[in-house]
């Protein structure tokens, strides 16, 4: 049986797709959107090629120069007109051209993505993700217990309690989140060692990492977010033998990008002072900025989308955030929506926080590290507050409109459940 090779191409305007190329009218007007597109790239490198041999030239009257160039763009219009047989319509040519925009002005081309801000991603739209977003927020505050946070010191030692010793329970959490004081971050930020409370050093070497008994405390099925740093380096390799030593497997990668808006009131803003905003310096042996880090997200256990739909809520976010840099006080803080993605993709209501400070407080987590100030957990106050109810529950609203993954397809007389990949 032949096939015939048909395209798709997804309309802007409403989302849904047509087939190109089964009927002789859509293939001429494809034909001809594509020449156009071709066009208009051709018109702008003969632009610039023009404009710079101009400036090399020693001709500094740039309107004599742009004029040139216009006449220029002119003959070659008609030729391509010519050679097609179509007219050709002199318009003005959108230039994107972020990489010399930073040249010019330091802003980052991420400042220019639309939608950046989760509060408005969905908006306009994708009306019933928005509506999904606010009814899934409202569940998890309203669920939420007050918040627990624990003044601990987690470093591996001999004679010190592990883990699950500190906090009094084992196989016990559902969502993890670990952010280490990792080595690139003292190399990045300096002032890091002499604000550090750590009495060995300022940072975790990998090794380190590895004798910290996450699978001790961890449930069976549960998620855990890992922050590996901005990937230069050799953090996202290291960062996937860690999660294979607790128990875990890769199943994402959260890609966090940070801009740099010049107004405090940008929605993707999350502090209140940008002039409090340190630039990223540059690494040793560099010469380009980093402005991202990476989240590795692991599983244990096995979780299918289409059948745990009172665990896991798929599809709901993005896999990359956008937001401004923390304050230069705290240069290593991550984004909340984060912690705001792990709680609306895993329904689970034990969260835990490793390696937090103060500013990671939040209802219905527990929060434990040097750089916590105080102590207000216990573990018998902490199983009083979650009164055995583990789940955050899903309303009839958020069941029908939360995006569903279709069951296996029916084989044999068998249905075949795949388990997929773990989009948040």
């Amino acid at each position: 049986m032949e096939y015939n090779s048909v395209e798709k191409e997804v309309l802007p305007a409403t989302g849904t797709r047509r087939t190109i190329g089964t009927d002789e009218d859509d293939d001429c007007e494809f034909v001809a959107r594509s020449l156009k597109r071709q066009r208009r790239i051709a018109n702008e490198l003969e632009q610039r090629r023009l404009l710079y041999n101009h400036l090399l030239v020693g001709k500094n009257d740039v309107d004599t120069a742009i004029s040139n160039i216009s006449r220029s763009r002119k003959l070659h219009d008609s030729v391509v007109g010519e050679k097609t047989g179509r007219p050709v319509e002199l318009t003005n040519v959108i230039r994107n051209d972020y990489c010399q925009n930073y040249v010019n002005t330091h802003l980052r081309p991420q400042n220019y993505i639309c939608d950046a801000n989760v509060q408005y991603r969905f908006r306009n739209n994708y009306p019933k993700l928005h509506t999904l977003s606010i009814l899934k927020s409202a569940v998890v505050a309203e669920y939420a217990h007050q918040p627990l946070y624990l003044n601990a010191d987690l470093r591996p030692e001999i004679g010190k309690p592990n883990l699950s010793a500190i906090l009094g329970l084992q196989r016990f959490f559902d969502v993890i989140v670990v952010d280490p004081p990792l080595e690139e971050y003292v190399v990045r930020y300096p002032q890091l060692s002499d604000k550090s409370l750590d009495k060995v050093r300022p940072y975790w070497t990998w090794e380190e990492l590895s004798k910290l008994d996450v699978a001790s405390v961890a449930a069976t099925p549960s998620f855990i977010f890992l922050w590996v740093g901005s990937g230069g380096g050799d953090g996202l390799e290291r960062g996937r033998e860690l999660l294979s030593i607790w128990g875990y497997r890769r199943c994402e990668d959260i890609c966090w990008i940070r801009s740099n808006h010049p107004t405090s009131d940008h929605p993707t803003s999350d502090h209140p002072h940008p002039d409090d905003f340190e630039d990223s310096p540059l690494m040793p042996d560099s010469v380009l900025h980093r402005t991202k880090d990476h989240c590795l997200v692991g599983i244990r256990g096995t979780v299918r989308r289409s059948s745990d739909g009172h665990f896991i809520h798929c599809n709901v976010d993005t896999d990359v955030i956008i937001s401004q840099p923390p304050p230069a006080a705290t240069p290593t803080r991550k984004p909340l929506e984060l912690t705001e993605i792990a709680e609306r993709f895993c329904m689970g209501r034990r969260r835990l926080e490793l390696f937090g400070e103060d500013h990671n407080i939040r209802p219905g987590w527990v929060t434990c590290g040097l750089g916590v100030s105080s102590t207000n957990y216990d573990v018998v106050r902490y199983r009083g507050a979650l009164q055995d109810q583990f789940l955050v529950p899903t309303p009839p609203e958020v069941e029908l409109l939360r995006p569903k993954s279709p069951p296996g397809q029916v084989a044999g007389g068998m249905r075949q459940m795949g388990r997929g990949r773990m989009s948040m």
